[in-house]
């Protein structure tokens, strides 16, 4: 997973800023009517919202940067941790699993759980249709103690030897499409695994009325001004009208956006 630094953080609040200046600039103009503008004023009301918005932006991210730091001060043993837990939860499935000419379990827990590209993988290779689905009622309910995981069922086509179970992957996605929403799980359906990500975290009426406040006025204004030069002289309140209201709109959705965790 890409870490992200401080340069990242300042780097995105320039960006913002920049944005931020260029739409105040036009604004201006536009409020004015673009009738013989003051273009030094204009810059100037520009170039102060891009530096308010630069402190902003960076301030808030940093912020989040530091609420990370705190959370994960060790990645690498927040991932040995996470790994072996996995393990432990579902090492319940070596025992009801098929076994080799030897009495051992074909599918084993430190074998078929693995790490990827920084992507908890769970290969049901050497499962049968019934251990795989208590493998996916194990994940479903043991959620909270789960993250980000990638289901290996193969492509439910018998082709050789290697091949997994054809009756895994249908019976695993019809589990997950009854019971992932329920524990916040986005089902992501590849050819020959299963991506299972957390939906994240619902914002509360506190931090949503948050966001809805800081986000309307730039939003709303922009809109409103902008339906307004559009409409015209003659209807221009009824676009300032209606650019208020999509805006007012749009801030809402933007507002209701999940805290998504890895």
């Amino acid at each position: 997973m890409v870490r992200v630094g401080v340069g990242d953080a300042f780097m995105l609040a320039l960006v913002v800023s920049a944005m931020v200046t260029v739409m105040a600039t036009i604004i201006t103009i536009i409020a004015t009517d673009m009738v013989e503008p003051d273009i030094p004023q204009t810059i100037q009301m520009g170039l102060t919202a891009g530096v308010i918005s630069f402190v902003l932006v960076a301030s808030l991210a940093l912020m989040r940067l530091r609420n990370l730091s705190i959370n994960e001060k060790n990645p690498a043993e927040i991932k040995r941790v996470e790994l072996e837990r996995t393990r432990a939860i579902l090492a319940m499935i070596e025992d009801r699993g098929p076994t080799d000419a030897a009495g051992e379990p074909i599918w084993q827990v430190s074998e078929k759980v693995f790490r990827e590209r920084g992507v908890l993988n769970i290969d049901l290779h050497g499962l049968d249709p019934p251990s795989a689905a208590a493998l996916t009622e194990r994940l479903l309910e043991r959620r909270s103690d789960l993250r980000r995981l990638r289901l290996i069922t193969g492509r439910g086509e018998s082709h050789n030897e290697d091949s997994a179970d054809p009756g895994i992957r249908p019976i695993v996605l019809q589990i997950l499409q009854i019971g992932a929403t329920r524990v916040d799980w986005q089902v992501i359906i590849r050819s020959s695994s299963v991506v299972l990500r957390p939906m994240g975290i619902a914002p509360t009426p506190r931090i949503w009325v948050g966001r809805f406040v800081i986000y309307s006025i730039p939003i709303t204004g922009v809109m409103g001004l902008a339906f307004q030069d559009l409409a015209g002289n003659g209807v221009g309140n009824q676009g300032l009208y209606f650019g208020i209201g999509a805006g007012l709109l749009m801030t809402a959705l933007v507002a209701s956006y999940r805290d998504r965790r890895p």
